[in-house]
């Protein structure tokens, strides 16, 4: 059976193969820790480690996929996925936003894939729900923003995902 864990996995329920890392006691996570600091797991104990929308909360990215690589076993994946154009959130742990080119280069020790997501109308479209929930119970305001947004967007030329990227998902694959 391959061994999973799962970076930063919060309060979510997983199955037996998957083994959770997270920094706060309150997740209930099998292993509460900083992977930026490191785990007590012995090397190469898995076949995948999942970061999913986690390296934006790190001060020291290089520093946690050091350990994820450490925690590999050969040929393993590290499967990634990061905002890019998206809003702040959970303030205020939200240190950054990473390019195809810096993305790269985190996982350089790496066979590495890295895939834009999302366009520029679903970036609209994010921005029109922030908006209805700013405005909240006027609704006629909410309901003017909302068409007044959509109705913008079919003005959009068709722009590839590449050139406006909400993330990006990086399959990393250990070298042998």
């Amino acid at each position: 059976m391959k061994k999973i864990l799962d970076v930063g996995a919060g309060m979510y329920h997983h199955p037996d193969a998957v083994t959770t890392v997270d920094i706060r006691p309150e997740s209930g996570a099998d292993i509460i820790a900083d992977i930026q600091d490191g785990i007590d797991v012995s090397d190469e104990s898995f076949d995948c480690v999942v970061l999913n929308n986690v390296m934006e909360h790190l001060m020291r990215p290089d520093d946690a996929i050091r350990e994820c690589k450490r925690l590999l076993k050969k040929g393993g994946k590290i499967v990634v996925a990061v905002p890019f154009l998206i809003k702040i959130h959970q303030e205020p742990i939200d240190y950054g936003r990473y390019t195809e080119y810096k993305l790269r280069d985190f996982f350089k020790d790496f066979d590495t894939t890295v895939t834009p997501y999302g366009t520029l109308t679903e970036l609209y479209i994010n921005i029109q729900s922030d908006l209805f929930g700013l405005i909240g119970r006027k609704r006629i305001i909410a309901w003017t923003a909302t068409k007044v947004i959509l109705f913008l967007t079919s003005f959009l030329p068709i722009i590839s995902y590449t050139d406006y990227p909400q993330g990006y998902f990086i399959v990393a694959i250990k070298k042998v």
